[in-house]
């Protein structure tokens, strides 16, 4: 429930672990990077040099890359809460919520690396199709 003051709602009470663990979907769902991958892939191999679907393919890469730094940064930040509770409440839960919690990271800084190096794959394509444009 929120109470109104002075025109602003402010909430009592603070967001508990459960509300928490639905803001951390890393690396459950792939399909995002992996689609972007596929799509990166096909530009590098295609005849066709396109240097505007280049730039927008790079920019949604730099994009989906924050993003999941964003949310490997969330994961750490709940992995270091959890870690400092340890030896309060339900240890068997705290301890399996930091095994899955982990996994997750490592995922995500799996999936990072991956896609940072075929965004840096594309970016030389994009330097030698900005070359070969230049040329003609």
């Amino acid at each position: 429930m929120t109470e109104v003051s002075g025109g602003w709602a402010s909430g009592r009470g603070k967001m508990g672990p459960p509300a928490l663990a639905a803001r951390f979907p890393y690396p459950k769902n792939r399909s995002n990077v992996t689609e972007l991958l596929e799509q990166i892939q096909a530009l590098m191999s295609e005849p066709a040099r396109d240097l505007e679907t280049i730039e927008r393919t790079l920019t949604d890469g730099y994009a989906e890359a924050l993003s999941i730094e964003a949310a490997k940064w969330r994961l750490e930040k709940r992995a270091a809460e959890v870690a400092q509770g340890l030896q309060r409440g339900d240890t068997a839960q705290k301890a399996r919520e930091l095994a899955e919690l982990a996994e997750r990271i490592d995922g995500a800084i799996g999936e990072l690396s991956e896609l940072r190096a075929v965004l840096a794959e594309l970016r030389r394509h994009a330097d030698v199709v900005r070359v070969a444009a230049a040329v003609r």
